[in-house]
């Protein structure tokens, strides 16, 4: 049984990968449909995560995962004792599930470097992985089937998906990869239809997140090209790649006023009676409400609720419930864990989190590397992942995104995919 694990873990691994939307889709109608909160998808994500750590620990032999696996059920058992003390045990098992959802991340990138180099997860995984992200939202918005983003207000659909926020966090942190099609001159047919398809969606979903990382990727994008291409003196690369870029660029412009993503500014713009959208600059709590979303307001309330707790809560963190009531998110993952789970679960996290940062982003080589281009993107989509963890959160406390987050750390291109 060993011996058969090791010999597929990789095909399994990357099956499981290209399973995620359809475990997503299963949520979705889960919570939907059958408004069931605890989801077969969750629960299939619980169990593999399980069968990776059995797997690192028994197969591959990593006893020195036991350590941590130790220490975060240390952590877990005071987490519950604070919960049975502090709030009687009521929502016990909502603080469950916060819990699993926030330390999901650490665990599966722990195991999965320690087993790093038994593994090759290829970057088309990926980008098959987006595309049929888009598909199942694309689809059901030309069909007018699918499930709306916002309840009230604003505009936009996350196609037979539940969460805009958790998609669109998705699309982000994928963005990066799928520009991986440029370095095949064949495949820019693919790319165009592919980015195309891809800007409609993320214009549509009606949430900032997906757009600022596509800005994002096209601008370093610019750049790789350029100095790529003129060192080599291959102009017509480069006007070719330029044109591809004025084509994504020109799709949005001509696009963006249909689509829920502007009506959603306008409808906000509105809501704050502000005619110029200068004036939201003049006022902070404008800043704030227009640009975070009402994430500082959050935090301060959250900060309030870590205040007044004993100093118990202030070490092992609050939970995600007070005088029975889910405490609103900040939607700030850095400050979400903090004050859920205080310094001991912080520590805990961001420890392994940096260590494995450290190990496996060889950065002066990867910059350096001007032919490695799958390199280069995946640094690409980390810097979208620390920087996007802080201000739009879901990345790193969504198992569903933070899935992709680790297997992309650790994913490399081995056997040269896409190239030439």
């Amino acid at each position: 049984m060993k011996a058969k694990i090791k010999n597929n873990f990789n095909v399994i691994l990357m099956y499981f990968i290209l399973l995620q939307p359809i475990l997503d889709l299963m949520t979705s109608v889960s919570i939907n449909t059958l408004n069931i909160n605890l989801t077969i998808g969750m629960i299939i994500k619980t169990l593999f995560l399980l069968f990776i750590m059995i797997s690192t620990v028994y197969v591959y032999k990593k006893k020195n995962a036991l350590w941590y696996y130790s220490l975060i059920l240390l952590y877990a058992l005071f987490f519950v004792a604070s919960i049975l003390i502090y709030e009687n045990g009521s929502n016990l098992f909502g603080e469950l599930q916060g819990l699993l959802r926030t330390f999901y991340f650490p665990v599966l990138l722990y195991s999965l470097f320690l087993i790093k180099d038994e593994i090759n997860i290829k970057p088309e995984i990926f980008i098959t992985v987006a595309a049929i992200y888009i598909f199942l939202i694309l689809v059901p918005m030309i069909l007018g089937i699918g499930f709306e983003s916002y309840q009230i207000t604003k505009e936009g659909t996350v196609g037979f998906f539940n969460s805009a926020n958790e998609i669109g966090a998705i699309l982000a942190v994928l963005t990066p990869i799928m520009f991986l099609l440029i370095k095949n001159q064949k495949k820019y047919l693919t790319l165009v239809i592919l980015m195309i398809c891809y800007i409609v969606v993320i214009l549509n979903v009606g949430t900032k997140t997906p757009l600022l990382s596509f800005l994002f990727t096209i601008f370093f994008m610019i750049i790789w090209i350029f100095i790529r291409n003129i060192k080599k003196r291959k102009y017509k690369s480069l006007i070719a790649s330029i044109l591809v870029v004025l084509i994504m660029i020109l799709s949005i412009s001509v696009i963006l006023p249909k689509t829920a993503f502007y009506k959603n500014i306008k409808v906000h713009l509105d809501y704050l009676h502000v005619n110029n959208i200068h004036e939201i600059f003049e006022k902070p709590q404008l800043i704030d409400h227009f640009i975070f979303s009402e994430r500082l307001k959050f935090l301060d309330n959250k900060y309030k609720i870590y205040d007044n707790s004993s100093i118990y809560e202030k070490i092992i963190g609050i939970g995600y419930y007070n005088d029975n009531k889910e405490i609103k998110m900040i939607e700030m993952d850095y400050f979400d864990i903090y004050y859920s789970h205080g310094p001991v679960g912080f520590i805990l996290i961001f420890s392994i989190y940096i260590y494995v940062l450290i190990k496996i982003l060889k950065l002066k080589k990867i910059i350096s590397s001007e032919e490695n281009l799958y390199e280069y993107l995946k640094l690409i989509s980390i810097c979208l992942v620390l920087i996007l963890s802080l201000f739009t959160g879901h990345i790193i406390t969504s198992p569903s995104v933070s899935f992709f987050v680790a297997s992309i750390l650790l994913s490399r291109d081995d056997k040269k995919v896409f190239r030439k």
